[in-house]
């Protein structure tokens, strides 16, 4: 989930103007945010941090700050579109958005690291490691060269 699935949702949040895309936004890390957890909490309930080999000790600190930021995202995502459905202009809405958006991507890039920590098999990893690189290179091409596709959609939609 948190390999190509997850690529989706952030593709889709790059077109949060659109009603469809951060809905496909919520769905898709609502999803992964429940799926993750149903499956950690029993794994991090039975096991002692300390006592653990360091490999997996590291997993399990890296664990807890996903599980944390997982409940904050979905949390502030949560409370960002209900204040903008309720039409609420604020600089804590503009912050919330940004937290959001920021730890959104860190939590990514730290989920992504557990799971490419894991694989045991080399095909599987580099199969995974060429669809990340993939995917990182078409939004830095979404965002550099048809940011001004976004802005235009945009003016169009108030000159109507």
């Amino acid at each position: 989930m948190w390999t190509v699935t997850i690529n989706v949702g952030i593709f889709l949040a790059m077109y949060k103007y659109r009603r469809h895309t951060i809905l496909g936004h919520f769905i898709i890390g609502f999803a992964v945010a429940f799926i993750t957890l149903l499956f950690t909490f029993p794994v991090l309930l039975q096991i002692t941090t300390p006592s653990t080999p360091p490999k997996k000790r590291n997993h399990y600190i890296i664990g807890y700050v996903i599980v944390s930021d997982i409940f904050l995202q979905v949390v502030l995502g949560c409370l960002c579109k209900l204040l903008n459905l309720c039409k609420v202009p604020s600089v804590v809405l503009y912050c919330m958005n940004k937290v959001h958006y920021f730890l959104g991507y860190s939590m990514t890039i730290l989920c992504k690291f557990q799971v490419y920590n894991y694989i045991d098999q080399d095909h599987v990893f580099w199969i995974l490691l060429a669809q990340d690189c993939l995917f990182f290179i078409m939004a830095i091409i979404r965002k550099m060269f048809f940011s001004k596709f976004i802005i235009n959609d945009i003016a169009s939609k108030y000159k109507k």
